[in-house]
């Protein structure tokens, strides 16, 4: 490797192959009060499709490959390479426990937008309480709900009409609700959220994928 290009990296203070060119192209819009540092900004500048790496978990390789866990355990102490620089690491903690402020992508683009938490609940709770909207009271509903999706796919069963390995596919078990969360508008005065209900998780999630799939 070339001194120079050793001497950048140094520079850097990052891991081989940033393009910090490209990453300066990449838009944050701080809506907020709180004052980024020119190291929290540079992060954010990475963008959304940006995968941070992950740590090597000792406890799963023990659990699954118990054959060789001395081996990995001596070979995975050896230092993790992070794809994110040491200040950029520090900056990531701050804006983690940073309590006041909301983190989100843009409506369009791969942009980061940073809102005060207060206005970003605002604007949820005024769509929430608009008439697309109904509040259930009902506190057993989504386990009824699930249960009766359940007993209609049974019935799909002994009809003859779907297989017991797509029953099993389609059938719910412990479900979670779905997420309601809003994406803000950039180009629009205001930053307007635009409201996206993600149903990863829920009951009827396999059966949507499946119905998706079919008609498509």
């Amino acid at each position: 490797m070339p001194v120079h290009q050793r001497k950048l990296e140094k520079l850097n203070g990052g891991p081989i192959g940033q393009n910090y060119e490209e990453m300066k192209s990449k838009t944050v819009h701080n809506v907020s009060s709180y004052t980024l540092s020119s190291t929290e900004e540079r992060l954010l500048r990475r963008g959304w499709d940006f995968c941070i790496e992950n740590k090597l978990s000792l406890r799963s390789l023990c659990r699954h490959m118990h054959n060789a866990s001395q081996q990995l355990m001596k070979s995975c102490k050896k230092k993790q390479f992070s794809n994110l620089s040491d200040d950029e690491l520090k900056a990531l903690k701050s804006l983690k426990s940073n309590k006041n402020i909301v983190i989100v992508k843009a409506d369009k683009g791969n942009s980061s937008i940073v809102l005060e938490k207060e206005s970003y609940l605002k604007k949820a709770e005024e769509i929430l309480k608009g008439n697309q909207f109904q509040e259930i009271t009902n506190k057993n509903y989504h386990q009824e709900r699930e249960n009766e999706l359940n007993k209609y796919i049974y019935s799909l069963l002994k009809d003859g009409i779907i297989d017991q390995e797509l029953r099993f596919r389609l059938q719910s078990t412990c479900s979670s609700l779905s997420v309601f969360y809003g994406l803000p508008k950039i180009h629009k005065a205001g930053y307007p959220i635009r409201p996206i209900i993600s149903t990863i998780g829920s009951f009827q999630y396999e059966l949507s994928k499946y119905l998706a799939k079919a008609i498509y």
